[in-house]
């Protein structure tokens, strides 16, 4: 048999397999089901919906900035994640980061 032939009955096979799996499914489901109405109950009785989130997401409290951009205060670093562009081009230079440390009194 040739790679091509191969790989065409790989296919199919693997073709063949998923359809079987769906088929077993389904069948799994429709027993399922059959087991709960037979008892009395409902798919929502023994299932109930999971209840909607509902609300605002909460929101990760904002970091102060520990570094700043010497020439453009605007650009400033909280020191936590990837260190901006301005910063890493900085210390490439030789610049120490300690340089960029904002000072609190």
């Amino acid at each position: 048999m040739s790679a091509k032939e191969l790989m065409k009955l790989s296919r199919e096979a693997l073709e063949i397999a998923e359809a079987k799996r769906d088929k077993e499914k389904e069948d799994l489901r429709a027993a399922i089901i059959k087991m709960i109405e037979d008892e009395g109950y409902t798919l929502e009785d023994i299932f109930p919906r999971a209840a909607p989130i509902t609300g605002k997401p909460m929101k990760k409290p904002q970091v102060a900035a520990k570094y700043r951009h010497p020439d453009n205060p605007g650009l400033t670093w909280s020191g936590r994640g990837r260190k901006p562009n301005w910063l890493v081009e900085q210390e490439a230079a030789g610049r120490a980061l300690s340089e960029f440390l904002i000072r609190t009194t």
